[in-house]
């Protein structure tokens, strides 16, 4: 409940400079804590590992690490999209150009679609594929 609410406020900041500067700031800490989480794990994943002395037991050690891979996996493409989001909304305020910044992010987020679609689907979660119109395919 208090993630809803941490990224509803970081909603209701607003668009302008300072907004996107302030969403920025919240990117990086959110980048910053993702990774330092994922280095935690991998270290803990790997002292698990250096104890196993059967295939049952590094098995298990790799069924415990699947979710916490595909959540990690699932929350950096999240992440990646945020920040191309700021990446394009600073390049619209630089050139005006909202329409042209939007198109790109279009392509983009497309692109991303797909990886994040894939991450999710490893923690059970199922994204609707992109219609064909949208993800260029025939």
């Amino acid at each position: 409940m208090r993630l809803v609410a941490l990224v509803a406020s970081w909603w209701l900041i607003g668009c302008g400079a300072g907004a996107i500067q302030a969403q920025a700031r919240a990117a990086t800490v959110a980048v910053i804590a993702l990774e330092g989480a994922h280095r935690l794990t991998m270290d803990e994943a790997e002292r698990r590992l250096d104890e196993c002395r059967t295939d049952a037991c590094t098995g298990a050690v790799e069924a415990d690490l699947a979710p916490v891979a595909a959540a990690h996996d699932a929350a950096r493409a999240a992440l990646a999209g945020w920040v191309e989001a700021l990446q394009l909304a600073l390049v619209a305020g630089e050139d005006g150009d909202v329409v042209a910044a939007l198109v790109v992010a279009a392509g983009r987020w497309t692109a991303l679609w797909g990886e994040l679609s894939s991450a999710l689907a490893g923690l059970g979660v199922v994204l609707p594929a992109l219609p064909a119109s949208i993800a260029g395919t025939p």
